[in-house]
């Protein structure tokens, strides 16, 4: 069940505040399930609905919000990595780029859950952005390292397996790259599929 939200904002501010403070807490415990909670109860605490945010909040008080929110947002993401729930961070941190787009961090963990997703495109973009905005960031610079490994691995696990099959079709020209092997083979397969009928 959720706590029941104050009407007052800046109690609302000060709830959520309160349960980041206790959730890093927890964190630094390597209690990470229950400072997760903690986060999602201060999220919670500073929710806006999209009327109230844009129309009923001045632009002080959605900044505020926004320097309450992105924090917990990233805090959750971390909780969630620390969890192994990799979908989750990326949520998460999903949540935190709507309020602040260009956010380093943000782009550096999303990036990071992806990578551990096996989703290396997206992680690959998410880290690239990071990286421009943080060019000195060991971190960022080394998680790109490792993805450019394994979308290497990929690639040569994927040449490994396709292999025997081109091998086998001499009818196959020798195209120029991967992709056009696949294709050429593909196309084929299709053909010769399609005289049978």
């Amino acid at each position: 069940m959720k706590e029941e939200k104050s009407a007052i904002f800046e109690s609302r501010l000060a709830d959520a505040e309160a349960r980041k403070v206790a959730g890093n807490q927890l964190f630094k415990d390597q209690q990470w399930a229950a400072a997760l909670q903690l986060y999602k109860q201060g999220l919670h605490h500073c929710e806006f609905d999209e009327m109230q945010f844009n129309f009923e909040l001045l632009d002080e008080h959605r900044d505020q919000v926004i320097q309450i929110r992105v924090p917990l947002y990233l805090n959750a993401s971390a909780c969630a990595q620390k969890l192994q729930d990799f979908e989750s961070s990326a949520e998460f941190c999903s949540e935190a780029m709507l309020l602040q787009p260009d956010n380093a961090k943000t782009l550096f963990r999303r990036g990071v859950s992806y990578f551990q997703l096996r989703n290396y495109e997206k992680s690959k973009i998410d880290l690239s952005q990071a990286a421009k905005l943080q060019p000195q960031d060991k971190l960022v610079r080394k998680a790109l390292v490792d993805l450019m490994g394994a979308m290497r691995q990929e690639e040569l696990a994927a040449k490994k397996t396709w292999a025997g099959v081109f091998e086998n079709h001499e009818e196959i020209a020798a195209p120029k790259s991967f992709c056009d092997r696949i294709l050429s083979w593909i196309s084929s397969y299709y053909n010769g599929h399609q005289k049978d009928e």
